[in-house]
């Protein structure tokens, strides 16, 4: 999460926009995360400890690029990125009020729906959910629906 952060300021402050601070927050949680993936998946390293060498990673990359590249150390802040997050909050309180007086309304409703429909397309259509389905609450149906892990630990 931190490296993220850091990416969309560097992105935004770099490429002058919010999409481009998205984009390269997400790129750099991609790259990152990947480190998690290799180290665990690939080289059946164990998962917590690549956890926390990994946030110390972020925390020292984070702290020494923010030296080189803006030259601060703590807190980076740009003046035009603050007239972009005023813009946008603009637009998003002038689509917000305009909904609002033409009566179309974004509520709880249609996201606790959406909810509801993508839980039962999961129960329905999916072979984890016919499994789930399948087990309930009883412990001796779970024996036979899903395997057991051995018993002895790999490690």
């Amino acid at each position: 999460m931190l490296v993220g952060a850091f990416a969309a300021v560097a992105g935004s402050h770099f490429g002058g926009s919010l999409q481009a601070g998205v984009l390269s927050a997400v790129a750099a949680a991609v790259v990152f995360s990947s480190l998690l993936a290799v180290g665990s998946a690939l080289l059946r390293g164990n998962d917590i400890v690549i956890g926390i060498s990994l946030n110390l990673l972020a925390a020292g990359l984070t702290s020494f690029l923010l030296r080189t590249l803006f030259g601060v150390s703590g807190t980076f802040s740009d003046s035009a990125m603050l007239v972009c997050r005023a813009s946008a909050f603009r637009v998003w309180h002038h689509c917000r009020c305009s909904a609002r007086r033409s009566g179309i309304r974004i509520s709880w409703s249609i996201f606790l729906g959406s909810w509801v429909a993508a839980i039962t397309v999961f129960l329905n259509r999916t072979p984890w959910g016919l499994r789930l389905r399948g087990i309930g609450g009883s412990l001796r149906r779970r024996s036979r629906l899903v395997p057991m892990p051995p018993a002895t630990a790999s490690w």
